[in-house]
This record gives C-alpha cells, structure tokens and sequence, in this order.
C-alpha cells in the first residue's frame, strides 16, 4: 500500500514537470533542469522513460553548451546502463568523459557514483583471479571518493559503508550502518 502511495506521488510530480516543460518559451537552461527532474523520477521505476528523458537531457546540455551538464548527463546515462546491466556501453560513455577536474562537485558525484556501480557489478560478475581485483580496487576507489565529495549525510555514510564492506571490516561497516539509521531526517540531505 505505501509503495501504491508513493508511485502516486512520483506520478502526480512528473505529470507536473511535464505540464511545466510544456509552457512555451522555457529557457535551455529550465527545460534542461525540469528533463533532468524528470529522469530522476523515472529512475527507479521505469528505466526506459528514464533513459529517454536523460537523452533529451544530454541533447539540451550540448544545445546549452555546458560541459559541466553534458558530463553530469553522461554519468546519469551510464549509471542507468550499469542498472540494467550494459556495462559495455556504460564504460563507452565513462571511458570518454577525460577532464573530472574542472566540474561541479555535483556532477563528479554523479560520475563516481556511475563509475562505482559499474566497477561493483563487474566485480562480481567476473571470476576470482586479477580482472576480478581491478574492479574490486576500482569499486573501492569510487566509494572513497564518492563519500568524500557527496554534500549529504546520507550518501556519504552509504559509500563509507559500501567501502567497508568491500574491505571487510565489519567494525566500521556496522558503526557506519548504525550512524545512518540513528540520524534525524533533517540531517541525511545536509553536511
């Protein structure tokens, strides 16, 4: 029943984005942000509609020319392959993007989180042997810098939590897991 009532919601809000990208004379920059919103939303439920409003997103951010919005769009793209279990075209789209210098901690989020949840499948997808150890150093590599350039609580904890369990240290893993649930709600979306 919750889950009916949050679909619920998800949909009420999207069909509001969707009127709101309709009105006539929208910026690139807003009809950017109101399709990336809209992706975000299709995210969890329907990855195909997500997929469809990242491409738009991608289209508007190379129309806008911002190299900040076209990395953060590949990375959303990539993470949505990754989810759906394309890692061929995951790394295409990872392996080009080159300058992770000279963007937004918000967008170098989306990219270490993309990079993390590729690497985390192939390691396990992969036999024991050195392939399987390079994504399992990747993995770990991605969850560290994840946790450190992420602006919420949450996902900081989340990535910490998700490098101790690949190292197998049970003692922080589990302060960690405890540390996210004895949180106040106000505080997982602020650092």
């Amino acid at each position: 029943l919750q889950h009916l009532k949050l679909w619920a919601y998800i949909r009420e809000h999207i069909d509001s984005l969707k009127r709101a990208l309709a009105r006539d004379g929208l910026s690139l920059r807003t009809r950017f942000d109101l399709t990336e919103q809209l992706a975000e939303n299709y995210g969890s439920y329907q990855s195909d509609f997500a997929l469809l409003y990242l491409r738009r997103s991608l289209a508007l951010a190379e129309q806008i020319g911002d190299n900040d919005l076209i990395m953060r769009t590949r990375s959303a793209i990539a993470l949505c392959y990754s989810l759906s279990g394309r890692f061929y075209e995951a790394e295409e789209i990872l392996g080009g993007i080159r300058d992770t210098v000279h963007v937004s901690r918000r967008t170098l989020l989306a990219y270490y989180v993309a990079q993390h949840r590729k690497n985390r499948e192939l390691c396990y997808l992969t036999e024991p042997g050195d392939r399987r150890d390079v994504f399992r150093r990747r993995e770990h590599y991605y969850a560290v810098n994840a946790a450190k350039v992420s602006d919420d609580v949450y996902t900081g904890l989340y990535y910490g939590y998700m490098d101790a369990i690949l190292r197998e240290d049970w003692t922080e893993a589990s302060i960690l897991c405890d540390r996210c649930f004895c949180l106040p709600l106000w505080q997982l979306k602020t650092r």
